[in-house]
């Protein structure tokens, strides 16, 4: 498909390092206006996040993708493990929090015009703490290339990091 699984080397992952969301979809004929009522035409859940929605489309064109970030402990988050295992992402190396719930994004769709509007909220779960990070393996062979959506807290690299990306030197994005 496209070409890509000719040129990439498809036996070595694509880590995606970032946060996902339990987007919760409205979707209506046309868009609201302001205080009142108005009934949806459908009405779904899915799982989102820039990190965790380019994970699932590397995996459809037929790349390893692998998806780290910090999962809450609540149903939201089994949705979203789910979801990813149905999908063939790995995510063997996330991190389960007793702290905070899962970050949910409410989209509303509008069917007369395509457009969308959302509203995220974080639920207080934690960022993913650089020492989650340093417990992925980078000296192995493992990962081609590692794309980080890092929030506005972001977290410190450590020498030992660094000096394990020089023995494989993945692509960073």
């Amino acid at each position: 498909m496209f070409g890509l699984r000719a040129t990439m080397d498809t036996s070595r992952r694509i880590l995606y390092v970032g946060r996902s969301y339990l987007d919760m979809v409205n979707v209506v004929k046309s868009y609201p206006k302001e205080d009142t009522d108005q009934r949806c035409t459908d009405y779904y859940w899915r799982r989102g996040g820039n990190a965790s929605n380019s994970a699932t489309v590397i995996i459809i064109l037929g790349l390893q993708a692998e998806y780290l970030g910090v999962f809450a402990d609540d149903y939201e988050a089994r949705f979203l493990r789910s979801d990813f295992e149905k999908q063939g992402v790995n995510i063997d190396h996330c991190v389960t929090s007793d702290v905070g719930r899962s970050p949910v994004t409410s989209i509303i769709s509008s069917e007369a015009t395509g457009s969308r509007t959302m509203v995220n909220t974080e639920r207080d779960l934690p960022e993913l703490t650089f020492e989650a990070f340093d417990n992925v393996d980078l000296s192995s062979n493992i990962y081609k290339w590692i794309h980080f959506e890092v929030s506005k807290h972001g977290f410190q690299w450590s020498n030992r990091t660094q000096v394990n990306w020089k023995k494989n030197n993945p692509t960073i994005s």
